[in-house]
C-alpha cells in the first residue's frame, strides 16, 4: 500500500520533519529559557541540570527523526521522555504540561505507525 503524498512527500516523511521541527524548538526554548523549568523543578525540591539534559536529548533526537535510517529508535527516545514528562507533570498537578506531553507522545505514536514495516 502506498502512503499518501502531501506536496509531494510521503506524509510519513512530511509528519517526521514537522515532529523534528517541534523537538528541536522544544529543546532550545529549554536552552534558551530555562528559568521556567528550573524554578519548577526546584519548587520540587530537584536540582536543575535535567533541564539541560532533557533539551539537548530533545534536540539531538529530533534531528535523528530526519533520518529515516534511525527515525524509530529516536521516535521511541522521544516517547520515553515524553512519557517521564506526563507521569512527573502528573504526579505534581501541571496540567497543561500533561496535555502537551500527552500531545507530544500522539505525534511521535503517528511518526511510528507511518514508519512502520508493511
Amino acid at each position: 500500500m502506498t502512503q499518501p503524498r502531501i506536496a509531494g512527500l510521503p506524509a510519513s516523511e512530511l509528519l517526521a520533519y514537522a515532529a523534528a521541527v517541534l523537538f528541536v524548538v522544544i529543546g532550545l526554548a529549554l536552552l534558551r529559557e530555562p528559568e521556567t523549568a528550573v524554578l519548577r523543578l526546584a519548587v520540587w525540591g530537584w536540582p536543575a541540570w535535567p533541564v539541560r539534559v532533557v533539551a539537548l536529548v530533545e534536540m539531538a533526537a529530533g534531528l535523528l527523526l530526519l533520518s529515516s535510517g534511525v527515525r524509530v529508535r529516536a521516535a521511541w527516545l522521544l516517547i520515553v521522555m515524553s512519557a517521564a514528562q506526563l507521569a512527573v507533570q502528573t504526579v505534581y498537578g501541571e496540567g497543561g504540561s500533561v496535555v502537551r506531553a500527552a500531545c507530544q507522545i500522539l505525534v511521535l505514536a503517528a511518526v511510528l505507525f507511518l514508519n512502520r514495516k508493511a
